[in-house]
């Protein structure tokens, strides 16, 4: 995929479903391991990440991190009350931890981004789903390539803005499909659709 790229840049959206083969944690896991923050520690460059390791000397830090995680949850519970089958999860905890980081940090998106590759998602994820339509809206040079087996399934089980953009989208070139899993697209697959006119 880089070769494919090269020399500009890429991003690939790779959603759970690209995992579940290799066994890799559940959705569940990994939002439960969040917000018990077990093993959180704090590193030089005063990010949080996991070590794995129950370290007392780390117990305000674990602290901080469970706070916030708390609050991120009980905002994302509260905002998705009312949506029947949505279960808040790590996606939507990190959505919220983003737009704190983006607003104490001033960073924002990067402009120059103007392909995405999109694999093992079904497009169901709310906050995804609004950041990748957003994305895609904002500049008629941006391309979604989307790899998966069934386009139809995609298409339609995908939320309100990108399921009713699909067609246009893909008339205009700016959305490609490549039909299949993603351990069988390869670079000649990549090309075309990576390339920017």
């Amino acid at each position: 995929m880089r070769t494919a790229a090269a020399p500009d840049r890429v991003i690939v959206l790779l959603g759970s479903g690209a995992s579940r083969g290799a066994g890799l944690p559940s959705t569940e896991f990994i939002t439960k391991s969040i917000l018990s923050a077990e093993g959180v520690v704090k590193s030089n460059d005063q990010r949080y990440g996991f070590s794995g390791v129950e370290d007392p000397s780390h117990r305000i830090d674990r602290r901080m991190a469970q706070a916030f995680v708390k609050k991120a949850n009980e905002l994302c519970t509260t905002r998705f009350a009312g949506d029947a089958g949505t279960v808040v999860n790590y996606e939507h905890l990190y959505y919220v931890a983003l737009q704190v980081f983006e607003d104490v940090s001033d960073e924002y998106e990067n402009p120059a981004l103007v392909r995405v590759v999109v694999a093992g998602y079904s497009f169901g994820d709310k906050a995804i789903h609004r950041e990748l339509a957003d994305w895609l809206d904002a500049d008629v040079r941006r391309r979604m390539v989307v790899i998966d087996l069934d386009e139809e399934i995609a298409a339609t089980t995908a939320r309100g803005r990108i399921r009713f953009s699909w067609e246009p989208c893909k008339g205009a070139g700016r959305l490609r499909f490549i039909g299949k899993r993603l351990e069988n697209a390869g670079q000649q697959d990549l090309e075309a659709h990576l390339r920017v006119e």
